[in-house]
Protein backbone atom coordinates (compact mmCIF):
# COMPACT_ATOMS: atom_id res chain seq x y z
CA UNK A 1 0.00 0.00 0.00
CA UNK A 2 1.33 3.41 -0.94
CA UNK A 3 0.84 6.25 1.48
CA UNK A 4 0.53 9.89 0.43
CA UNK A 5 3.45 12.19 1.28
CA UNK A 6 1.11 15.12 2.01
CA UNK A 7 1.50 16.94 5.30
CA UNK A 8 -0.86 15.97 8.16
CA UNK A 9 -4.19 17.78 8.09
CA UNK A 10 -3.47 19.62 11.35
CA UNK A 11 -0.27 21.06 9.85
CA UNK A 12 -2.10 21.98 6.64
CA UNK A 13 -4.82 23.75 8.63
CA UNK A 14 -2.22 25.65 10.65
CA UNK A 15 -0.38 26.72 7.49
CA UNK A 16 -3.60 27.79 5.78
CA UNK A 17 -4.63 29.72 8.87
CA UNK A 18 -1.28 31.50 9.12
CA UNK A 19 -1.28 32.25 5.37
CA UNK A 20 -4.82 33.67 5.58
CA UNK A 21 -3.90 35.70 8.65
CA UNK A 22 -0.78 37.00 6.87
CA UNK A 23 -2.94 38.32 4.03
CA UNK A 24 -5.47 39.83 6.46
CA UNK A 25 -2.76 41.48 8.57
CA UNK A 26 -1.03 42.81 5.46
CA UNK A 27 -4.31 44.32 4.25
CA UNK A 28 -4.99 45.67 7.73
CA UNK A 29 -1.51 47.22 7.87
CA UNK A 30 -1.93 48.92 4.49
CA UNK A 31 -5.36 50.15 5.57
CA UNK A 32 -4.00 51.57 8.82
CA UNK A 33 -1.11 53.22 6.99
CA UNK A 34 -3.38 54.75 4.35
CA UNK A 35 -6.05 55.94 6.79
CA UNK A 36 -3.50 57.38 9.22
CA UNK A 37 -1.64 59.22 6.50
CA UNK A 38 -4.90 60.59 5.13
CA UNK A 39 -6.02 61.65 8.61
CA UNK A 40 -2.71 63.38 9.28
CA UNK A 41 -2.85 65.12 5.88
CA UNK A 42 -6.37 66.33 6.59
CA UNK A 43 -5.28 67.56 10.04
CA UNK A 44 -2.36 69.39 8.46
CA UNK A 45 -4.64 70.98 5.89
CA UNK A 46 -6.96 72.14 8.65
CA UNK A 47 -3.99 73.53 10.57
CA UNK A 48 -2.80 75.41 7.48
CA UNK A 49 -6.29 76.82 6.91
CA UNK A 50 -6.62 77.87 10.56
CA UNK A 51 -3.21 79.47 10.46
CA UNK A 52 -4.10 81.31 7.25
CA UNK A 53 -7.43 82.51 8.70
CA UNK A 54 -5.73 83.68 11.88
CA UNK A 55 -3.03 85.56 10.00
CA UNK A 56 -5.50 86.97 7.49
CA UNK A 57 -7.31 88.77 10.30
CA UNK A 58 -4.08 90.42 11.39
CA UNK A 59 -3.22 91.75 7.91
CA UNK A 60 -3.89 95.32 6.92
CA UNK A 61 -3.53 96.96 3.56
CA UNK A 62 -1.12 99.87 3.59
CA UNK A 63 -0.36 101.73 0.37
CA UNK A 64 -1.70 98.75 -1.61
CA UNK A 65 0.47 96.24 0.22
CA UNK A 66 -0.72 93.58 2.70
CA UNK A 67 1.33 93.60 5.87
CA UNK A 68 0.99 92.09 9.38
CA UNK A 69 0.15 94.30 12.28
CA UNK A 70 2.43 93.91 15.31
CA UNK A 71 4.07 90.72 13.94
CA UNK A 72 7.11 89.67 15.97
CA UNK A 73 8.84 86.56 14.64
CA UNK A 74 10.95 86.09 17.72
CA UNK A 75 7.90 86.01 19.97
CA UNK A 76 6.08 83.45 17.82
CA UNK A 77 6.42 79.99 19.48
CA UNK A 78 5.89 78.30 16.10
CA UNK A 79 8.58 80.37 14.39
CA UNK A 80 10.54 78.16 12.03
CA UNK A 81 7.65 75.71 11.52
CA UNK A 82 5.74 77.83 9.04
CA UNK A 83 6.28 80.76 6.70
CA UNK A 84 4.12 83.65 5.53
CA UNK A 85 4.01 85.56 2.28
CA UNK A 86 1.72 88.34 1.14
CA UNK A 87 1.29 89.57 -2.37
CA UNK A 88 0.02 92.86 -3.73
CA UNK A 89 -2.89 92.97 -6.10
CA UNK A 90 -0.49 92.92 -9.03
CA UNK A 91 1.32 89.78 -7.73
CA UNK A 92 4.40 91.34 -6.21
CA UNK A 93 5.73 90.00 -2.90
CA UNK A 94 4.90 92.44 -0.11
CA UNK A 95 5.92 90.36 2.93
CA UNK A 96 7.98 87.14 3.14
CA UNK A 97 9.31 84.99 6.03
CA UNK A 98 10.17 81.89 3.97
CA UNK A 99 13.89 82.38 4.49
CA UNK A 100 13.51 81.02 8.01
CA UNK A 101 12.64 77.62 6.56
CA UNK A 102 14.47 77.45 3.26
CA UNK A 103 14.35 78.40 -0.35
CA UNK A 104 10.63 78.10 -1.03
CA UNK A 105 9.88 78.89 -4.70
CA UNK A 106 6.95 81.10 -5.68
CA UNK A 107 4.18 79.39 -7.63
CA UNK A 108 2.93 82.09 -9.92
CA UNK A 109 -0.06 80.03 -11.05
CA UNK A 110 -1.18 79.54 -7.45
CA UNK A 111 -0.79 83.30 -6.79
CA UNK A 112 -2.76 84.15 -9.94
CA UNK A 113 -5.61 81.84 -8.90
CA UNK A 114 -5.67 83.42 -5.43
CA UNK A 115 -5.77 86.94 -6.89
CA UNK A 116 -8.71 85.81 -9.05
CA UNK A 117 -10.55 84.85 -5.87
CA UNK A 118 -9.77 81.11 -5.74
CA UNK A 119 -7.75 79.66 -2.86
CA UNK A 120 -5.71 76.49 -3.27
CA UNK A 121 -3.62 73.95 -1.33
CA UNK A 122 -0.48 72.26 -2.58
CA UNK A 123 2.51 70.26 -1.35
CA UNK A 124 6.02 71.57 -1.95
CA UNK A 125 9.39 69.99 -1.35
CA UNK A 126 12.45 72.14 -0.75
CA UNK A 127 15.50 69.99 -0.31
CA UNK A 128 14.81 67.62 2.59
CA UNK A 129 11.94 69.82 3.76
CA UNK A 130 8.30 69.12 2.87
CA UNK A 131 5.56 71.71 3.28
CA UNK A 132 1.85 72.03 2.86
CA UNK A 133 1.06 75.50 1.43
CA UNK A 134 -2.22 77.38 1.12
CA UNK A 135 -2.48 80.43 -1.16
CA UNK A 136 -5.68 82.37 -0.47
CA UNK A 137 -7.12 85.73 -1.61
CA UNK A 138 -7.19 88.71 0.73
CA UNK A 139 -10.63 90.29 0.52
CA UNK A 140 -11.56 93.64 1.92
CA UNK A 141 -14.93 95.24 1.27
CA UNK A 142 -15.79 92.49 -1.18
CA UNK A 143 -12.68 93.23 -3.27
CA UNK A 144 -9.53 91.13 -3.72
CA UNK A 145 -6.78 93.42 -2.47
CA UNK A 146 -3.95 90.89 -2.42
CA UNK A 147 -3.01 87.29 -1.64
CA UNK A 148 -1.85 85.44 1.46
CA UNK A 149 0.37 82.35 1.37
CA UNK A 150 0.96 80.20 4.46
CA UNK A 151 3.06 77.03 4.55
CA UNK A 152 3.46 74.48 7.37
CA UNK A 153 6.18 71.87 7.63
CA UNK A 154 4.91 68.26 7.26
CA UNK A 155 7.89 66.71 9.00
CA UNK A 156 5.73 65.39 11.83
CA UNK A 157 3.68 63.44 9.31
CA UNK A 158 6.79 61.85 7.82
CA UNK A 159 8.10 60.98 11.30
CA UNK A 160 4.75 59.54 12.35
CA UNK A 161 4.47 57.43 9.19
CA UNK A 162 8.05 56.20 9.51
CA UNK A 163 7.36 55.20 13.12
CA UNK A 164 4.20 53.41 12.02
CA UNK A 165 6.07 51.51 9.29
CA UNK A 166 8.69 50.37 11.82
CA UNK A 167 6.01 49.22 14.27
CA UNK A 168 4.16 47.33 11.55
CA UNK A 169 7.38 45.77 10.26
CA UNK A 170 8.25 44.54 13.76
CA UNK A 171 4.75 43.56 14.83
CA UNK A 172 3.79 41.74 11.62
CA UNK A 173 6.18 38.75 11.94
CA UNK A 174 5.68 38.61 15.71
CA UNK A 175 1.91 38.44 15.24
CA UNK A 176 2.33 35.69 12.62
CA UNK A 177 4.66 33.71 14.90
CA UNK A 178 2.26 33.95 17.83
CA UNK A 179 -0.64 33.03 15.52
CA UNK A 180 1.29 30.04 14.15
CA UNK A 181 2.09 28.72 17.65
CA UNK A 182 -1.48 29.34 18.78
CA UNK A 183 -2.97 27.70 15.70
CA UNK A 184 -0.79 24.59 16.13
CA UNK A 185 -1.91 24.32 19.76
CA UNK A 186 -5.58 24.91 18.92
CA UNK A 187 -5.58 22.47 15.98
CA UNK A 188 -3.79 19.83 18.04
CA UNK A 189 -6.34 20.30 20.81
CA UNK A 190 -9.20 20.08 18.30
CA UNK A 191 -7.72 16.96 16.67
CA UNK A 192 -6.88 15.19 19.95
CA UNK A 193 -10.03 13.00 19.76
CA UNK A 194 -9.21 12.13 16.13
CA UNK A 195 -5.68 11.18 17.22
CA UNK A 196 -7.14 8.92 19.91
CA UNK A 197 -9.40 7.28 17.33
CA UNK A 198 -6.40 6.74 15.05
CA UNK A 199 -4.21 5.25 17.79
CA UNK A 200 -6.99 2.96 18.99
CA UNK A 201 -7.79 1.81 15.46
CA UNK A 202 -4.09 1.16 14.78
CA UNK A 203 -3.77 -1.01 17.87
CA UNK A 204 -6.96 -2.98 17.39
CA UNK A 205 -6.97 -6.66 16.62
CA UNK A 206 -9.73 -9.20 16.39
CA UNK A 207 -9.04 -10.18 19.97
CA UNK A 208 -9.11 -6.68 21.43
CA UNK A 209 -12.38 -5.24 20.20
CA UNK A 210 -13.58 -4.55 23.75
CA UNK A 211 -11.65 -1.26 23.85
CA UNK A 212 -13.58 2.01 23.66
CA UNK A 213 -12.69 5.70 23.43
CA UNK A 214 -15.32 6.79 25.98
CA UNK A 215 -14.54 10.47 25.33
CA UNK A 216 -16.79 12.95 27.10
CA UNK A 217 -17.12 15.39 24.20
CA UNK A 218 -19.86 17.83 23.17
CA UNK A 219 -22.20 17.04 20.30
CA UNK A 220 -19.90 18.43 17.62
CA UNK A 221 -18.01 16.81 14.74
CA UNK A 222 -15.33 15.16 16.90
CA UNK A 223 -17.85 14.13 19.53
CA UNK A 224 -20.06 12.42 16.95
CA UNK A 225 -16.98 10.82 15.38
CA UNK A 226 -15.82 9.31 18.67
CA UNK A 227 -19.29 8.03 19.57
CA UNK A 228 -19.77 6.58 16.08
CA UNK A 229 -16.39 4.85 16.36
CA UNK A 230 -17.35 3.32 19.72
CA UNK A 231 -20.67 2.14 18.25
CA UNK A 232 -18.81 0.59 15.30
CA UNK A 233 -16.45 -1.24 17.68
CA UNK A 234 -19.43 -2.55 19.61
CA UNK A 235 -20.99 -3.92 16.42
CA UNK A 236 -17.68 -5.44 15.31
CA UNK A 237 -17.13 -7.03 18.70
CA UNK A 238 -20.59 -8.56 18.60
CA UNK A 239 -20.05 -9.84 15.05
CA UNK A 240 -16.67 -11.39 15.91
CA UNK A 241 -18.07 -12.89 19.09
CA UNK A 242 -20.92 -14.51 17.14
CA UNK A 243 -18.49 -15.79 14.51
CA UNK A 244 -16.17 -17.29 17.12
CA UNK A 245 -19.05 -18.83 18.98
CA UNK A 246 -20.39 -20.33 15.77
CA UNK A 247 -16.97 -21.74 14.86
CA UNK A 248 -16.49 -23.20 18.32
CA UNK A 249 -20.01 -24.64 18.48
CA UNK A 250 -19.83 -26.04 14.95
CA UNK A 251 -16.41 -27.60 15.58
CA UNK A 252 -17.54 -29.09 18.87
CA UNK A 253 -20.75 -30.50 17.38
CA UNK A 254 -18.87 -32.01 14.42
CA UNK A 255 -16.41 -33.92 16.56
CA UNK A 256 -18.96 -36.46 17.79
CA UNK A 257 -20.38 -37.51 14.37
CA UNK A 258 -16.87 -37.59 12.91
CA UNK A 259 -15.70 -39.87 15.72
CA UNK A 260 -18.69 -42.14 15.12
CA UNK A 261 -17.97 -42.17 11.36
CA UNK A 262 -14.34 -43.10 11.94
CA UNK A 263 -15.38 -45.93 14.27
CA UNK A 264 -17.95 -47.27 11.79
CA UNK A 265 -15.47 -47.10 8.92
CA UNK A 266 -12.83 -48.94 10.96
CA UNK A 267 -15.36 -51.67 11.77
CA UNK A 268 -16.38 -51.90 8.11
CA UNK A 269 -12.77 -52.13 6.92
CA UNK A 270 -12.16 -55.08 9.24
CA UNK A 271 -14.86 -57.04 7.44
CA UNK A 272 -13.50 -59.95 5.36
CA UNK A 273 -16.32 -60.01 2.83
CA UNK A 274 -15.60 -56.54 1.35
CA UNK A 275 -14.90 -56.30 -2.31
CA UNK A 276 -11.78 -54.50 -3.44
CA UNK A 277 -13.78 -51.57 -4.81
CA UNK A 278 -15.75 -51.21 -1.57
CA UNK A 279 -12.53 -51.41 0.49
CA UNK A 280 -10.92 -48.74 -1.70
CA UNK A 281 -13.98 -46.54 -1.33
CA UNK A 282 -14.05 -46.92 2.45
CA UNK A 283 -10.31 -46.27 2.66
CA UNK A 284 -10.71 -43.02 0.70
CA UNK A 285 -13.63 -42.04 2.93
CA UNK A 286 -11.55 -42.84 6.01
CA UNK A 287 -8.72 -40.57 4.80
CA UNK A 288 -11.20 -37.78 4.09
CA UNK A 289 -12.75 -38.18 7.56
CA UNK A 290 -9.26 -38.06 9.11
CA UNK A 291 -8.54 -34.79 7.29
CA UNK A 292 -11.90 -33.40 8.33
CA UNK A 293 -11.26 -34.43 11.94
CA UNK A 294 -7.90 -32.62 11.92
CA UNK A 295 -9.56 -29.56 10.37
CA UNK A 296 -12.29 -29.51 13.02
CA UNK A 297 -9.66 -29.89 15.76
CA UNK A 298 -7.67 -26.98 14.35
CA UNK A 299 -10.77 -24.83 14.06
CA UNK A 300 -11.73 -25.59 17.63
CA UNK A 301 -8.24 -24.74 18.84
CA UNK A 302 -8.26 -21.37 17.04
CA UNK A 303 -11.81 -20.62 18.18
CA UNK A 304 -10.83 -21.21 21.80
CA UNK A 305 -7.68 -19.15 21.32
CA UNK A 306 -9.68 -16.27 19.87
CA UNK A 307 -12.13 -16.31 22.76
CA UNK A 308 -9.32 -16.49 25.34
CA UNK A 309 -10.48 -19.86 26.66
CA UNK A 310 -7.05 -21.51 26.29
CA UNK A 311 -5.02 -21.10 29.46
CA UNK A 312 -1.30 -21.68 29.14
CA UNK A 313 0.20 -24.13 31.60
CA UNK A 314 3.68 -22.79 32.19
CA UNK A 315 6.37 -25.14 33.33
CA UNK A 316 10.12 -25.41 32.95
CA UNK A 317 11.44 -27.99 30.49
CA UNK A 318 14.49 -28.82 28.39
CA UNK A 319 13.89 -27.41 24.91
CA UNK A 320 16.49 -29.66 23.29
CA UNK A 321 14.89 -32.76 24.81
CA UNK A 322 11.47 -31.80 23.38
CA UNK A 323 12.95 -31.19 19.91
CA UNK A 324 14.74 -34.55 20.01
CA UNK A 325 11.41 -36.15 20.90
CA UNK A 326 9.73 -34.52 17.88
CA UNK A 327 12.44 -35.87 15.61
CA UNK A 328 12.01 -39.38 17.01
CA UNK A 329 8.22 -39.17 16.68
CA UNK A 330 8.28 -38.02 13.06
CA UNK A 331 11.26 -40.05 11.85
CA UNK A 332 9.07 -42.90 10.53
CA UNK A 333 7.01 -40.39 8.52
CA UNK A 334 10.21 -38.80 7.19
CA UNK A 335 11.61 -42.22 6.20
CA UNK A 336 8.33 -43.06 4.45
CA UNK A 337 8.68 -39.87 2.37
CA UNK A 338 12.39 -40.39 1.71
CA UNK A 339 13.43 -37.25 3.63
CA UNK A 340 16.32 -37.00 6.07
CA UNK A 341 15.21 -35.63 9.46
CA UNK A 342 17.90 -34.55 11.92
CA UNK A 343 18.80 -32.03 14.61
CA UNK A 344 21.58 -29.53 14.88
CA UNK A 345 22.27 -29.73 18.57
CA UNK A 346 22.71 -26.47 20.42
CA UNK A 347 23.36 -25.39 23.98
CA UNK A 348 21.24 -26.52 26.89
CA UNK A 349 18.14 -24.31 27.01
CA UNK A 350 15.76 -24.38 29.96
CA UNK A 351 12.49 -22.78 28.81
CA UNK A 352 9.46 -21.76 30.87
CA UNK A 353 6.43 -22.24 28.60
CA UNK A 354 3.46 -24.49 27.84
CA UNK A 355 5.23 -27.67 26.83
CA UNK A 356 2.24 -29.21 25.06
CA UNK A 357 1.66 -26.14 22.90
CA UNK A 358 5.37 -25.85 22.08
CA UNK A 359 5.34 -29.51 21.12
CA UNK A 360 2.32 -28.89 18.85
CA UNK A 361 4.11 -25.92 17.28
CA UNK A 362 7.22 -27.99 16.56
CA UNK A 363 5.21 -30.89 15.15
CA UNK A 364 3.23 -28.54 12.88
CA UNK A 365 6.37 -26.87 11.54
CA UNK A 366 8.21 -30.16 11.06
CA UNK A 367 5.24 -31.89 9.42
CA UNK A 368 4.82 -28.89 7.11
CA UNK A 369 8.51 -29.08 6.14
CA UNK A 370 8.27 -32.81 5.45
CA UNK A 371 5.24 -32.29 3.20
CA UNK A 372 7.02 -29.82 0.95
CA UNK A 373 10.42 -31.46 0.81
CA UNK A 374 10.91 -33.96 -1.98
CA UNK A 375 12.62 -37.33 -1.77
CA UNK A 376 16.29 -37.04 -1.00
CA UNK A 377 15.73 -33.73 0.76
CA UNK A 378 16.69 -32.79 4.29
CA UNK A 379 14.81 -31.22 7.21
CA UNK A 380 16.84 -29.90 10.15
CA UNK A 381 15.72 -28.73 13.58
CA UNK A 382 17.92 -26.58 15.80
CA UNK A 383 17.84 -24.40 18.90
CA UNK A 384 19.78 -21.79 20.82
CA UNK A 385 19.32 -18.98 23.32
CA UNK A 386 20.31 -15.46 24.25
CA UNK A 387 20.15 -13.90 27.71
CA UNK A 388 16.41 -13.32 27.40
CA UNK A 389 15.08 -15.50 24.56
CA UNK A 390 15.03 -19.08 23.44
CA UNK A 391 15.21 -19.62 19.69
CA UNK A 392 14.44 -22.74 17.70
CA UNK A 393 13.96 -23.31 14.01
CA UNK A 394 12.91 -25.80 11.36
CA UNK A 395 14.73 -25.58 8.04
CA UNK A 396 14.40 -27.61 4.83
CA UNK A 397 15.90 -27.66 1.37
CA UNK A 398 12.57 -28.16 -0.38
CA UNK A 399 10.88 -26.13 -3.08
CA UNK A 400 10.84 -22.86 -1.14
CA UNK A 401 8.08 -20.25 -0.94
CA UNK A 402 7.71 -17.48 -3.55
CA UNK A 403 8.38 -14.06 -2.04
CA UNK A 404 4.88 -12.74 -2.78
CA UNK A 405 3.41 -15.45 -0.52
CA UNK A 406 5.69 -14.95 2.49
CA UNK A 407 3.63 -12.16 4.14
CA UNK A 408 0.52 -14.39 4.09
CA UNK A 409 1.75 -17.83 5.14
CA UNK A 410 0.41 -17.37 8.70
CA UNK A 411 -3.05 -16.32 7.52
CA UNK A 412 -5.83 -18.79 8.19
CA UNK A 413 -6.74 -21.07 5.29
CA UNK A 414 -3.97 -19.50 3.17
CA UNK A 415 -2.23 -22.03 0.95
CA UNK A 416 0.67 -21.29 -1.40
CA UNK A 417 -0.27 -24.20 -3.66
CA UNK A 418 -3.92 -25.09 -2.90
CA UNK A 419 -3.98 -28.18 -5.11
CA UNK A 420 -0.82 -29.66 -3.62
CA UNK A 421 -1.79 -28.73 -0.05
CA UNK A 422 -5.21 -30.38 -0.44
CA UNK A 423 -3.57 -33.48 -1.91
CA UNK A 424 -1.20 -33.69 1.06
CA UNK A 425 -4.05 -33.29 3.53
CA UNK A 426 -3.47 -29.70 4.65
CA UNK A 427 -6.15 -27.11 5.34
CA UNK A 428 -4.03 -23.99 5.75
CA UNK A 429 -4.48 -23.76 9.54
CA UNK A 430 -1.28 -25.34 10.89
CA UNK A 431 0.89 -22.23 10.50
CA UNK A 432 -1.91 -20.03 11.85
CA UNK A 433 -1.90 -22.15 15.01
CA UNK A 434 1.90 -21.87 15.21
CA UNK A 435 1.61 -18.10 14.94
CA UNK A 436 -0.97 -17.99 17.75
CA UNK A 437 1.14 -20.22 20.03
CA UNK A 438 4.20 -18.00 19.57
CA UNK A 439 2.24 -14.83 20.25
CA UNK A 440 0.43 -16.37 23.23
CA UNK A 441 3.86 -16.83 24.85
CA UNK A 442 4.84 -13.22 24.06
CA UNK A 443 7.17 -14.37 21.30
CA UNK A 444 7.29 -14.29 17.53
CA UNK A 445 7.66 -16.52 14.51
CA UNK A 446 9.33 -15.58 11.23
CA UNK A 447 9.82 -17.27 7.89
CA UNK A 448 12.55 -16.82 5.31
CA UNK A 449 12.73 -18.65 2.03
CA UNK A 450 14.62 -18.84 -1.24
CA UNK A 451 12.33 -20.09 -3.96
CA UNK A 452 13.48 -23.46 -5.23
CA UNK A 453 16.21 -23.71 -2.57
CA UNK A 454 15.13 -23.69 1.08
CA UNK A 455 12.70 -22.48 3.74
CA UNK A 456 13.37 -21.68 7.40
CA UNK A 457 10.83 -21.05 10.16
CA UNK A 458 12.33 -19.50 13.28
CA UNK A 459 10.54 -19.06 16.63
CA UNK A 460 11.67 -16.80 19.47
CA UNK A 461 10.12 -17.15 22.94
CA UNK A 462 10.96 -15.43 26.25
CA UNK A 463 12.99 -17.72 28.46
CA UNK A 464 10.84 -17.05 31.51
CA UNK A 465 7.24 -17.13 30.28
CA UNK A 466 6.15 -13.62 29.27
CA UNK A 467 2.50 -14.25 28.37
CA UNK A 468 0.84 -12.15 25.71
CA UNK A 469 -2.56 -13.53 24.87
CA UNK A 470 -3.39 -12.37 21.34
CA UNK A 471 -5.05 -13.82 18.30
Amino acid sequence: MKWSTRLPIRIQLSLWYVAFLAVVLAGFGFGVYWSMERSLRESLDEAVERQAASLSAAIVITDGAAVLVDYDQGADPEFGEYFLRTYTVDGAVAFDTSSTIGDIPIDEDAVARALSGRGNLRSVASGDVGLRIETAPLIRGGQVVGALEVGLLDGEIADAMSSLVVRLAVGYPIALLVAAIGSVWLVRRAFAPVEKVTNLARGLSAGALDQRLNLNLPDDETGRLSRTFDEMLERLEDAFRRQRQFTADASHELRTPLTIMRGQIDVALRGEDLSESARATLTAIDEAVHRLTRLVGSLLTLARADSGEVELSLEEFDLGFVIQGVVEQLSPLAAERGVSLSTREGQHVSLVADEDLCLQLLINLTDNALKFTGRGGEVTLGWGATETEATFWVADNGSGIPSEHLPHVFDRFYRVDPARTARLGGAGLGLAICHWIAQAHGGSIHVSSSEGVSTRFEVSLPLHGNLKQES
